[in-house]
């Protein structure tokens, strides 16, 4: 009954917002090549719940973000899968072809050679493994998982940082479009494991055997110098990656670490990175990146994280046309995507932010007025997205 509240609330509202009845039917004409049914024709059939529905109420239950990204966790699990063949690009499982990545660069040559050493981690060889099936990328994947553990707990930190990078690298990776919300959540589960590693290692140079039940028991001004320098040497190292994506998905990672150094710097840090997702130039890769970021703003910050939801929201909806972009059209057609089905791989991370902005008692009564008329502006599909997120929160 909640999501359907939740629904219906919103649905009142812009009734009450917005006198214009066309704007509703033009949004119903524009959704009406879905595969799913119109959740805006399914407006009427709520009316029945208007006397009993504790509407205003309804927001006040979803406060628990834990709890409800575990559940569309498990839903991502299981709707997106895939019969194609996979691959893993790493240093750290046995077997595969080994390869070299050289990096496009005006540096010279002893520099670039220096930057491959790196690249190839000083492991041995990147290897690649191909025709991987679902199941065996998933164990292969839990395989990496375990060996970051092993790697930290015999003191190979810097292994498991490496381990971490490469992981996060692999969410470039769009080859198996159908698996890639999947592929994401396996993935972000490997640097939740690392952050979490460094974090309680962290916290137990500060404060020994006393036991911090929460973050935010933890203050900055008691912290050991000794433990500030570790924490900064992460940072440091994370500073270091050269590509975007790792580097933007390691410092996500590792973001409540900065409560070692200073709690005012976490809500600052949150806003950057929410600007540097603009240069990921895949817009599905660049969503789930702002899905993983709000995610952790949300574990940090509980209610306080309404507005990066928000502001993740908009970013997305700002960049919307690049998912129509020529190049995107030829990378899902040759995967043999109709438009539609491409769209609904957005669906869990727009979701996710939608969620995440409606709990905000500041958002809920002008969001979708806001947003419907930024879709307005847009190409008639811009609404397709958002449309597909409300039929999710009613079903």
């Amino acid at each position: 009954m909640k999501e359907l509240d939740i629904s219906y609330y919103l649905f009142q509202n812009l009734q009450k917002q917005s006198a214009s009845k066309s704007f509703i039917e033009n949004l119903s004409k524009w959704s009406s090549n879905f595969e799913e049914a119109d959740p805006l024709l399914r407006y009427e059939q709520m009316k029945q719940y208007e006397d009993d529905s504790p509407i205003e109420s309804s927001f006040d239950d979803f406060t628990n973000y834990s709890n409800a990204w575990n559940i569309r966790r498990s839903t991502v699990l299981n709707k997106f899968t895939t019969g194609e063949k996979l691959t893993i690009v790493s240093s750290f499982l046995p077997g595969g072809e080994k390869t070299l990545f050289r990096q496009v660069s005006n540096l010279n040559e002893k520099v670039k050679h220096r930057l491959e050493q790196l690249d190839d981690f000083e492991e041995g060889s990147v290897r690649k493994t191909m025709g991987l099936s679902q199941q065996e990328f998933i164990m292969k994947i839990n395989v990496l998982n375990d060996e970051i553990k092993k790697a930290w707990e015999s003191e190979q930190r810097v292994k498991a940082f490496k381990i971490g990078i490469q992981c996060s690298k692999m969410l470039s990776d769009v080859n198996v479009m159908q698996f890639y919300p999947s592929k994401f959540v396996l993935i972000t589960d490997i640097l939740e494991t690392f952050g979490i590693l460094v974090f309680d290692r962290l916290k137990e140079k500060s404060y020994k055997q006393n036991v911090i039940k929460d973050i935010n028991d933890i203050d900055p001004s008691s912290i050991p110098e000794s433990a500030k320098e570790t924490c900064q040497n992460w940072l440091f190292k994370m500073a270091s990656i050269r590509e975007l994506l790792p580097r933007l998905y390691m410092e996500m990672s590792l973001l409540k670490c900065y409560v070692f150094l200073s709690k005012n710097e976490i809500k600052p840090t949150i806003a950057r990175l929410t600007i540097m997702i603009r240069g990921i130039g895949n817009p599905l890769v660049a969503v789930y990146l702002r899905n993983y970021l709000c995610t952790i703003a949300a574990k940090l910050l509980g209610k306080e994280s309404e507005e990066f939801f928000y502001n993740n929201l908009k970013e997305f909806l700002d960049e919307y046309q690049q998912i129509f972009h020529p190049m995107m059209k030829k990378k899902y057609e040759v995967q043999l995507f109709t438009l539609d089905k491409y769209l609904n791989l957005y669906v869990p991370a727009v979701d996710w932010l939608l969620f995440g902005t409606l709990n905000s008692n500041k958002c809920k009564l002008t969001l979708l007025e806001e947003l419907l008329q930024q879709c307005e502006k847009m190409e008639n599909l811009c609404v397709s997205i958002y449309c597909k997120c409300l039929y999710n929160y009613i079903n």
